[in-house]
């Protein structure tokens, strides 16, 4: 959990950890051990004040009044505070049917396959590179009704998000902001072309919210939300294969035993999260 005070003060504080730095990104879980036995609430340059025991995460995440989750940037509903948050996410909730989902479900089962067949032809491959991200951003695509192909430039927005994260190059990040809302905006207008509605992204432009429809800023401000996700994916897909590659007793056992997978991809996310952080800001 990291947070940050709504202005900068004159106060300086010295840091107490560097979560960027190579020893800590090497083993992250026993970074973090070490920082909730020696320092559970300390600061650093980079991410601010982060908190690192259960009960002050819980405290926080329960006072939405004092840590408030509204971001710099419009991201709807994760950058929302109740009851704001509480009316964007009831209505975009069906979008998220269990009927779409399964149709989804079957493409990327498709798309999962395509991946792997490549690899095994070739012999070799890259995960991140060649099955995980395709494999999420083309999923991602399919769920939206876009054509698969502009997996590749949504990637690439990815990829630059990241940098600009670590970088914090706010000319970037602009640049970044602009180019992806374009891509968006040429999505959503060749949408509003489609009679009767065919997917997700004509049920989103339908969606209504305190009766009216959510406007461009808002539609690419969810979407925005829906891409980035897809490299949570992405990340999650590759800590499962690090996971069972490290651990070839577990592989044997779900290869004997596959109704365990689903069960198995949980835990493994649940000890090791592609995000290891949720940014709350301080209001007084």
């Amino acid at each position: 959990m990291t947070i940050g005070p709504r202005t900068q003060g004159s106060i300086q504080v010295g840091d107490d950890w560097d979560p960027i730095d190579p020893g800590v990104l090497a083993d992250q879980r026993a970074a973090y051990e070490e920082m909730r036995q020696r320092c559970p609430v300390a600061h650093s340059e980079f991410m601010g004040w982060s908190l690192f025991r259960w009960d002050d995460v819980d405290h926080v995440l329960a006072d939405p009044e004092a840590f408030s989750s509204v971001s710099r940037h419009p991201a709807i509903p994760n950058g929302m505070d109740p009851p704001e948050h509480t009316r964007y996410r009831t209505a975009l909730e069906p979008l998220f049917a269990v009927e779409t989902i399964e149709r989804v479900e079957r493409r990327c089962d498709a798309i999962a396959a395509e991946l792997v067949t490549g690899l095994v032809r070739t012999g070799h491959g890259e995960l991140l590179q060649d099955f995980a991200e395709p494999a999420a951003l083309r999923g991602l695509c399919a769920f939206l009704g876009w054509p698969e192909s502009q997996w590749e430039a949504l990637g690439g927005w990815t990829h630059g998000n990241q940098q600009v994260a670590l970088s914090r190059d706010r000319s970037a990040a602009r640049a970044l902001a602009i180019l992806l809302t374009e891509h968006v905006t040429r999505n959503l207008d060749e949408h509003r072309l489609h009679q009767p509605p065919r997917d997700v992204t004509d049920e989103l432009l339908a969606t209504t919210v305190d009766g009216g429809t959510l406007s461009d800023e808002q539609l690419v401000a969810s979407l925005r939300n829906w891409i980035a996700g897809a490299g949570t994916v992405a990340a999650g897909i590759s800590l499962i294969v690090l996971h069972l590659a490290e651990h070839s007793e577990l592989q044997g056992r779900l290869r004997r035993e596959p109704a365990l997978i689903p069960d198995a991809v949980e835990e493994i996310l649940r000890a090791d999260d592609p995000l290891i952080a949720n940014r709350r800001t301080a209001t007084r």
